[in-house]
């Protein structure tokens, strides 16, 4: 007896609600360490320029630095800050 092609028996699809839920970035737990813009980057896999860029857009920086919490929160709240 062969094995049929395609998904297993008793799994389903992702709503596209389920897909933008798993791909966003999770809050991390505990207490945060300080990242200047190039640590903070490295964090958010993005590149240096695009924290420079949520900075000018109104994302706050203490002394230059900020958790990655601190990062997430604002991307979140402020989903449109590129257009």
């Amino acid at each position: 007896m062969t094995k049929k092609a395609g998904r297993p028996k008793g799994s389903r699809t992702r709503s596209k609600w389920e897909k933008e839920f798993y791909k966003c970035p999770k809050l991390r737990p505990g207490p945060q360490k300080k990242y200047n813009i190039k640590d903070l980057a490295e964090q958010l896999g993005k590149n240096r320029r695009y924290v420079q860029c949520m900075r000018r857009a109104g994302f706050k920086m203490m002394d230059g630095l900020a958790t990655y919490n601190d990062a997430i929160k604002w991307l979140h709240d402020n989903k449109m800050w590129f257009k």
